[in-house]
């Protein structure tokens, strides 16, 4: 794999920016070498999980739905999700999923009444 397809690929299965990924990888390896990609992709995985801690340490919200404690989970982190996630101590991973949930709806109009949701359906 050529260089450049191997940053673009990192790139997108990491989510970090292609200067970053270059950057990370200059500091910790210096010349890129063909044959050590698995191991290249090893390393920008953790750089990706470190930040993501360091993002969920920096900021953990109050539920919107109990306003209950969070607490910062790598669960659902990733390219996917774009932010840190969380759990409630009341709700766990639901209460996050369904704040992402609720944003997406918003986004497209939709409206739901969670405490009806037979009605809805």
């Amino acid at each position: 794999m050529s260089r450049d397809n191997f940053l673009q690929t990192a790139s997108k299965q990491t989510g970090l920016p292609v200067e970053e990924v270059q950057k990370l990888l200059r500091e910790k390896f210096g010349k890129f070498k063909a044959d050590c990609t698995g191991k290249y992709m090893v390393y920008l995985r953790q750089c990706k999980a470190q930040e993501m801690e360091k993002k969920i340490e920096t900021k953990e919200p109050k539920c919107p739905y109990h306003g209950a404690k969070t607490f910062g989970t790598m669960k659902w982190c990733g390219r996917w999700t774009k932010i840190p996630s969380w759990r409630c101590e009341v709700g766990g991973e639901r209460c996050f999923l369904r704040a992402k949930m609720d944003g997406f709806l918003e986004v497209h109009g939709i409206k739901i009444d969670w405490n009806n949701i037979d009605a809805n359906v």
